[in-house]
């Protein structure tokens, strides 16, 4: 706004510009999620896990407690390719994610990690925990079935699980390195 002021100087007025910002807003959301969020599955894409992971360890050093990290790799996904097509693989990681996520509390983060690969960070949980919800979440994949147009398939996943053993030397890359080895 601006005073708008006579030949006396005197205030004879006020000039009021109003902008709705609505569409930029909306649009900054957007990018956002698309920046954050696995566009197919709907949670938290490579990136952004990296990102809270990172946050989450440094939680870890300053706070202690504990933190353990399950990685997963659908199992001989590119027969379901193959076999059903990619709309079908492309079901089966959704109903996946949504599977895995119903066994898991507010407080643990999941993202997609790969094309078939998913990281799951669980703060406050012990190895042997985790081991028991990465049990836990493969016995709810293992009962999944994916209906597609060639018929309908089960989802079976490889489980890997780790937890902090050494909080000086644990980075987010060592978890997930871990995560792996404990995969194979």
């Amino acid at each position: 706004s601006s005073n708008l002021v006579d030949s006396r100087g005197e205030q004879a007025g006020k000039i009021i510009i109003l902008s709705d910002f609505t569409q930029t807003r909306q649009l900054m959301q957007q990018l956002e999620k698309m920046a954050t969020l696995d566009g197919l599955t709907g949670i938290y894409n490579r990136r952004h896990f990296e990102d809270v992971a990172a946050r989450e360890v440094y939680r870890f050093h300053r706070y202690g407690g504990s933190l353990s990290l399950i990685m997963l790799d659908l199992d001989h996904f590119k027969n379901i390719n193959d076999a059903h097509g990619h709309a079908a693989g492309d079901a089966a990681l959704v109903s996946a994610a949504k599977t895995l996520a119903s066994c898991l509390r507010k407080s643990d983060i999941m993202g997609r990690f790969g094309g078939e690969e998913f990281m799951i960070l669980l703060p406050e949980t012990e190895r042997a925990a985790a081991i028991a919800i990465a049990e836990k979440m493969r016995q709810a994949l293992e009962s999944l079935e994916v209906r597609s147009q060639k018929g309908s398939f089960r989802v079976t996943a490889s489980f890997g699980a780790t937890g902090v053993t050494s909080p000086e030397s644990t980075t987010p890359e060592v978890l997930f390195e871990q995560a792996d080895k404990a995969l194979y």
